[in-house]
């Protein structure tokens, strides 16, 4: 019996801890502590053709933490549908500052989605409607 309380113990301090880190992360979201950095895409003769985002959470706390800190648990919440929109427009945002500068042109720019984002039925339309409104759309 005494080990079935520590078990129990044990999963109820997991379950907490979870739920506090959703809690945080839905704030995170809401508060725009989410920041994209931008990798390089190089032909092999490394010529920039365009750059990929990549999203990391600056905690409260100051740090910056891993995508593995937190996509998952985004997935798994449902927050990754406003965590994918909030990217894309700070992406957007960002392609049109480049788009002013020969110097920073990028001619594409990758935002990853996950399947949980595709199988939204929201969000494909949401996300089109932020790349027109943005106008970085080609053609």
């Amino acid at each position: 019996m005494a080990l079935l309380v520590v078990i129990f113990a044990l999963y109820r301090n997991e379950i907490g801890k979870r739920l506090r880190l959703e809690r945080d992360l839905a704030r995170a979201v809401r508060k725009g502590q989410f920041e994209v950095h931008y990798q390089p895409q190089l032909l092999s003769t490394d010529a920039v053709i365009g750059a990929e985002a990549l999203v990391r959470w600056r905690h409260p706390s100051g740090t910056l933490l891993s995508p593995d800190a937190s996509i998952p648990l985004a997935k798994d919440s449902a927050l990754i549908c406003d965590l994918g929109l909030a990217v894309l427009r700070q992406g957007c945002d960002t392609l049109r500052d480049w788009s002013r500068d020969p110097a920073t042109r990028a001619p594409t720019l990758a935002v990853n989605v996950s399947p949980v984002q595709l199988l939204d039925d929201e969000f494909l339309g949401a996300a089109s409607a932020l790349i027109h409104s943005s106008g970085m759309t080609r053609g």
